[in-house]
């Protein structure tokens, strides 16, 4: 979830980058946190059980391969 957060931060409020100061830039990631959570909605995810399982079952996992590897060894 840190992960979503981080990625929202960058494209929301770290593109414009025109930030002339870290305590600018703070206040402005501050400010945004206070919005953001003022929604009080949860994230809309998009990954659906079925998405995993057809990952799952793709050849190109790498969980799979490093499986393989170790198997092997």
């Amino acid at each position: 979830m840190v992960e979503i957060y981080f990625s929202i931060i960058q494209r929301k409020v770290l593109t414009p980058n025109d930030c002339t100061t870290l305590d600018e830039l703070a206040a402005r990631i501050h400010t945004f946190g206070g919005r953001y959570s003022a929604l009080n909605k949860p994230f809309a995810w998009r990954f659906t059980r079925r998405d995993l399982e057809q990952r799952m079952k793709h050849p190109d996992l790498e969980l799979r391969q490093l499986a393989r590897l170790t198997t092997a060894a």
